[in-house]
């Protein structure tokens, strides 16, 4: 892969971010809790290893779907997303349908940088990160802004190539695999709050050994 099938694929939705915010201030408390209303493989253990200050909700991320969620803005997402899928596929010349997608989204909950708690891959590259492997098309990742401004977040193109994404609330990003990111530190007293999916086809589950894992679901 190349630097020039780097592409973002954006969209801004028109969700009501303040019941969102509550929404997923709910599921954060929950996590904690142990308490998910959605079927989840949470433990007490892992709940207990994990506080807010290590935000909970992205360590862990492989243990519950928000798409399994019957929240009214979650499903306009995964609508949004279902479409934005389809925008990339057709860029990249994929048949949308043929790849038989599954996905899961969950969300971060980034508190103040404090006590030289830095995460900037700009500073350290070891920040940077993939995802399911970095295969590239037909698999994607990407995330919501529900309040994330001020940040970036840096995609690596190539080893001398970095580019910044400016992030905007209420403005859905997607992006191939393959191209590294990092989000940059925050230093806003409220939490930082995203949602992240990944996107892929059945077939790279199974190629991974996770097809039985039922916190993935279909595009329908």
């Amino acid at each position: 892969m190349n630097k020039d099938s780097f592409k973002i694929f954006d969209s801004t939705l028109s969700i009501d971010l303040i019941l969102l915010q509550s929404y997923l201030d709910k599921k954060h408390d929950e996590i904690l809790s142990n308490t998910l209303e959605e079927e989840n493989l949470l433990t007490d253990l892992l709940v207990k290893k994990y506080n807010k200050l290590n935000n909970a909700p992205t360590k862990l991320n492989k243990k519950y779907n928000l798409f399994k969620s019957n929240d009214s803005q979650i499903k306009e997402m995964y609508l949004a997303l279902k479409n934005l899928t389809k925008d990339a596929c057709s860029y990249y010349g994929y048949s949308f349908d043929e790849q038989d997608y599954m996905v899961r989204a969950w969300f971060n909950y980034d508190i103040k940088s404090v006590n030289n708690r830095e995460y900037s891959p700009i500073k350290n590259e070891r920040f940077f990160h993939d995802h399911l492997g970095g295969f590239g098309a037909p698999d994607f990742h990407g995330y919501y802004c529900v309040n994330a401004e001020p940040s970036i977040t840096y995609y690596k193109i190539d080893k001398d190539e970095v580019f910044s994404n400016v992030n905007k609330n209420n403005r859905m990003v997607l992006c191939a695999n393959g191209f590294p990111h990092g989000r940059d530190d925050w230093y806003e007293d409220h939490a930082r709050i995203t949602i992240a999916y990944d996107v892929v086809p059945f077939s790279r589950l199974v190629n991974l050994g996770i097809e039985n894992n039922t916190n993935w679901i279909k595009f329908t």
